[in-house]
């Protein structure tokens, strides 16, 4: 007989619960832990468990308690100081059957889920999904695209076209979103969807305000002061305004925003991001190639205090010609509510945001067009 822990402190509980059964199998083999994980705001959240503990046979578990409204959860697994999560999903009232299918992957790199029971979700992959199919296999066919071929030109081609395609795709997915919206304003999928969104994409598409505009007189105050709020945050960081923490970067680097600086690259990562590391390598010599042209970079690392050490070692051994600044914990960062890493913000001479997350060949090709032409 294995144990397997479930872990669940959600307080918002002001009204009548409802209650539900997740019963669940996972082939994880020996004994490992199981939590709820939120995907979103946790103070969205309204949930309680009978028993923190439950005594199981084989690879199944079984959570039961009460809840408000279906809610978006992911399953997280514990075991033997390896931690791995499910695919997001939509928990109702009532009996469900959860399967978690250990050896695929869906694209965030969560295990792919089977959940029978869930109305909510019934209707997330029934009704909504299917909808961005056609997004999906051009998502498929631009990641697969290769622009490492050809003679030069070609390859600055292939990578101009391959990010019209990214935005593109973006645009085609944001008005899918907002169709769906307009014919089932009062769906339970919509707030929460919206929302992560927003915290995955970021404020890309006035659709996502269109959307709210949809839903802010049917959904929850809660909710609708959560939305409100992120749509705020998100638009203060997009294209076209002036990026929020430009005093702040110019209080700490004096040299920062130079007259003869047209283009500057703000970076946010943490020294334990490889992803981080792997960009920074691209960037050093494009750095290089523009820094006396009117480019410069400036890194903000969100690592903590405990951090810090290896921090400074990582900039020793690398050597990073551009400025560094430490945001310890990421308090400016979360201010912005930069929830991936690296996040970068190309902004022109004046501070003014032109560019969101753009890739550093893409960047190149940007750079030489306007620096050396």
């Amino acid at each position: 007989m294995k144990k397997i822990f479930i872990l669940l402190v959600f307080p918002n509980l002001l009204f009548a619960q409802s209650s539900f059964t997740l019963i669940g199998n996972a082939n994880m083999g020996d004994s490992f832990h199981v939590f709820l994980m939120p995907v979103l705001d946790t103070n969205l959240y309204s949930i309680k468990t009978e028993n923190d503990t439950t005594k199981t046979f084989a690879n199944d578990f079984e959570i039961k308690g009460f809840l408000q409204y279906p809610q978006l959860f992911r399953l997280l697994f514990k075991q033997n100081k390896i931690e791995s999560y499910s695919d997001m999903f939509f928990l109702d009232t009532g009996t469900q059957r959860i399967k978690i299918e250990t050896t695929s992957k869906v694209s965030d790199g969560g295990m792919k889920i089977l959940l029978e029971g869930s109305a909510t979700n019934q209707e997330y992959l029934k009704k909504y999904m299917p909808m961005f199919d056609s997004v999906n296999k051009r998502i498929d066919k631009w990641r697969h695209r290769n622009c490492d071929t050809g003679s030069l030109d070609k390859q600055k081609v292939c990578l101009i076209q391959s990010d019209l395609e990214k935005t593109a795709i973006r645009q085609m997915r944001d008005s899918i979103f907002y169709n769906y919206t307009c014919r089932f304003p009062e769906s339970k999928i919509i707030p929460w969807l919206l929302l992560y969104s927003l915290y995955k994409h970021g404020y890309y598409s006035i659709n996502y305000q269109k959307s709210f505009d949809k839903i802010k007189g049917v959904t929850s105050p809660i909710f609708s002061n959560v939305i409100d709020d992120e749509l705020v945050k998100q638009k203060k960081k997009s294209i076209g305004n002036i990026f929020p923490l430009v005093s702040f970067i110019k209080n700490n680097i004096p040299k920062s925003f130079a007259p003869n600086c047209k283009y500057t690259l703000v970076d946010f990562w943490f020294s334990n991001c490889s992803p981080c590391i792997y960009q920074f390598n691209t960037l050093k010599s494009i750095y290089v190639k523009y820094k006396d042209k009117g480019f410069d970079i400036i890194a903000i690392s969100t690592d903590n205090q405990e951090n810090i050490s290896a921090y400074k070692k990582l900039l020793k051994k690398n050597n990073y010609q551009w400025s560094q600044l430490l945001d310890i914990n990421g308090a400016k960062a979360s201010l912005l509510d930069i929830h991936k890493f690296p996040t970068n913000f190309l902004l022109d001479k004046d501070g003014k945001v032109i560019r969101v997350d753009i890739e550093p060949e893409v960047l190149d090709f940007f750079l030489q067009k306007e620096l050396l032409n």
